[in-house]
């Protein structure tokens, strides 16, 4: 196995772990000790990580699946953006030996195809629209094709696809053939006619293959991958359950050297051979997404599939899978990255850099199979890293979902990554929401950094609160006040949930000095209007807010965030953004939401800081910032083109969205929606608080006091003698 470790100083480590002595500067926050790299420490298999290269597909077509041939690989292929002339769907050829592809005269839509002493047959499907039944037909030709992919002949098949709607076609050799028809599989003659379905308890079946012994087999990927034995005598599928196959299954292949090729949804594509899996590509430091088909190649290499999702659409690419050479991996500079899980927006930003990157890698170190899925808890994961972090094991980059920041801070674990991007003369501020990465510096300094975000607020009826930030005291003011009937929040809301939306930890917490003031009598408030609300005993009121029933809407402002606000949650009335209460009306009062970046820091004891700058600026550049899903992106640029989906009608298709409120029409976006959420977002001064142990302790004491088992007072003390305690315990 070849493994990757990097120089460690055991002095520095303890240093750094067992914390350092710091001098006060007049601010009174401590000032960072400094110290000489040395060198991150973490231990890197590099043993499955394969070279993803992208083959070049015909103009506008991607792919979409594999039919296989023993010369070539044929691909059904569709256009993304057609236009009124374009051909939606065809076919490509790909052929093994050379490597020459060749988009094929589109015939429909190709669903299978076989090998001929002529080259290859591929099977044909063309759905039209009826207007007499008002129902879609189903016809489909086979043609022939010589060895140079060129066109020979063309028998009509209509026979069947006579009353079918097949997705998938396999030849046996003595000429009857198999069809997937909507997860069902059905055994024809070989002059097609229908001799039966093949019955047995698997369902969801969307393709067949052949095994080494001759046996066949069919995969279905209705929700959890399987595979079952065919028995065309029997007339019977039977589903296996595969001895030593990885947990979370996504699909099956045919393999010489082994039983099958498995891959899964987590880690990579296993042999599975005498019910032992054996691990031979790792996706994530492969650069290669989880998801999507796979066929092995004579030469030991793979094609696959990477499909890729955004709001607006789903393409996919073609890759080139093959194993790396061994001078090959030791000319790499290698950079770790430890996480927790495998968090698909970081994963994603990591196969496109390592795929354009000449000067080095990041390969990813998870601890994904170290979690609790069915638990919901991340507490094996957590001590597994921390064990590995005392005895040594110091990543170049750390991703904090799920980590305590604020004390790997104080252990002066962390750069300052701010001087790279200051010093960096092609990087340009002005470009960016620069308050985003302000909201995130801690004791002056910008050590976490994130590539996207939400922005999140509260939203009410203006003839109630204007626009900007407000105090505790002024919302006071307003509940005191409301109609009769009227709640703080919406009617399914409960009172943890209204606290939720309330609370700015930030405004109780001074992580600098350490200190806190949730004893002040604007959180003994707050409390108090959080338990104003109604415990149960009302459903959800989508018409609340318009009709005086609410006050309070919590909001995040993503596309379809603001189609609600505007055309439904206050349709027909001017609303505020107020944000969450605080008591020196800090910003407009929003908030950048903290789970949808991945927070990522630069090791202080890593030698390659500058390549890390690299990484980080390439998570804000165009190719990165214009895919952000569905968060916000932070390159300004970008943001515009993140909303402009939500201003197409066409894209909205109607503006159909559906909830807990029931299904409903909206309308589109206008251009000053839009300009008004990106103006609130440069306005936004604060991060939503995501350290776990304080939230654990005040969601603990908070659930006391809104069961009636101890006072608004009592709470407040409660939360504040036990957060001061873990605050003196980090300085």
């Amino acid at each position: 196995m070849k493994k990757i470790i990097l120089v460690f100083t055991a002095v520095i480590l303890v240093l750094s772990l067992c914390g350092c002595s710091k001098q006060e500067d007049n601010s009174g926050i401590a000032e960072r000790p400094y110290h000489e790299p040395t060198g991150a420490t973490m231990e890197v298999d590099f043993s499955h990580a394969w070279k993803a290269e992208e083959i070049a597909m015909p103009d506008g077509f991607q792919p979409n699946c594999f039919y296989p041939t023993e010369n070539a690989v044929i691909m059904n292929v569709y256009n993304i953006n057609p236009q009124d002339d374009d051909v939606a769907n065809s076919g490509v050829v790909y052929d093994i030996a050379s490597g020459e592809m060749k988009l094929l005269e589109s015939h429909g839509v190709p669903i299978g195809a076989t090998e001929t002493d002529e080259g290859f047959q591929i099977l044909w499907n063309v759905s039209r629209y009826d207007e007499t039944e008002n129902t879609y037909l189903n016809t489909g030709s086979l043609v022939t094709y010589d060895k140079n992919f060129q066109e020979i002949s063309s028998e009509d098949k209509s026979g069947l696809f006579e009353g079918a709607y097949p997705n998938f076609w396999y030849q046996i050799e003595d000429g009857r053939q198999l069809l997937c028809d909507s997860g069902r599989l059905y055994l024809y003659s070989a002059d097609d006619t229908k001799i039966g379905q093949i019955t047995g308890n698997l369902s969801g079946i969307t393709s067949v293959f052949e095994g080494n012994g001759g046996q066949l087999y069919a995969f279905a990927n209705w929700g959890d991958a399987s595979i079952g034995e065919i028995d065309l005598d029997e007339m019977k599928v039977t589903l296996l359950h595969l001895e030593g196959e990885p947990d979370n299954p996504s699909n099956y292949a045919p393999a010489k050297d082994y039983d099958f090729y498995v891959t899964d949804d987590y880690h990579g594509l296993y042999g599975l051979k005498n019910g032992t899996a054996e691990l031979l590509i790792d996706w994530v430091n492969s650069d290669v997404e989880s998801y999507g088909d796979i066929f092995p190649l004579s030469d030991g290499s793979f094609l696959k599939i990477e499909p890729e999702y955004t709001p607006t659409r789903m393409f996919s690419t073609l890759l080139h899978l093959t194993k790396r050479t061994q001078e090959e991996i030791d000319n790499m500079k290698i950079i770790s990255l430890a996480a927790l899980t495998q968090r698909s927006e970081l994963t994603y930003v990591l196969r496109k850099f390592n795929r354009q990157s000449d000067s080095c890698r990041i390969v990813l170190k998870d601890y994904e199979d170290k979690l609790s899925h069915s638990e919901g808890t991340w507490d094996n994961a957590i001590n597994e890293f921390f064990n590995e972090l005392i005895s040594g094991t110091i990543p170049d980059i750390l991703c904090l979902d799920g980590l305590d920041y604020l004390a790997l801070s104080n252990k002066n674990m962390f750069e300052d990554w701010y001087p790279y991007m200051k010093n960096d003369p092609d990087f340009h501020e002005e470009e960016y929401l620069m308050n985003f990465f302000d909201s995130l510096t801690y004791q002056g300094r910008h050590e976490r950094f994130g590539f996207q975000t939400y922005v999140t607020t509260n939203a009410v009826k203006s003839q109630y609160l204007p626009e900007g930030a407000i105090t505790v005291q002024e919302l006071a003011e307003v509940v005191d006040n409301m109609p009769e009937g009227m709640t703080v929040g919406g009617g399914a809301d409960e009172p943890e949930r209204v606290l939720h939306y309330l609370l700015d930890y930030a405004d109780y917490i001074d992580l600098d000095n350490h200190t806190c003031r949730f004893n002040s009598p604007d959180f003994i408030k707050l409390l108090e209007i959080a338990n104003s609300q109604p415990k149960s005993g009302l459903s959800a009121d989508s018409k609340a807010w318009v009709n005086d029933k609410a006050l309070l809407k919590y909001s995040s402002l993503h596309g379809n965030g603001i189609l609600d606000l505007e055309y439904f949650f206050f349709k027909d009335t001017d609303y505020s953004f107020v944000g969450i209460p605080n008591s020196e009306k800090v910003g407009n009062g929003g908030i950048f939401d903290a789970a949808s970046s991945p927070f990522l820091t630069m090791s202080a004891d890593s030698l390659y800081k500058d390549e890390i700058w690299k990484f980080f600026k390439f998570c804000l550049s165009e190719e990165i910032q214009e895919r952000a899903g569905y968060s916000m992106p932070i390159r300004l640029e970008a943001i515009q083109k993140y909303y402009e989906p939500y201003t197409d009608a066409d894209y909205l298709s109607g503006g159909s969205w559906g909830d807990s409120y029931g299904s409903r029409s909206l309308p589109p976006a206008t251009p000053e929606m839009i300009d008004r959420i990106i103006d609130y977002a440069k306005g936004i001064s604060r991060v939503q608080f995501d350290n776990p142990k304080i939230i654990d302790i005040v969601e603990e004491e908070t659930e006391m006091y809104f069961s009636g088992d101890q006072t608004a007072e009592k709470c407040a003390e409660m939360i504040q003698n036990r957060v001061s305690l873990y605050l003196s315990e980090q300085n």
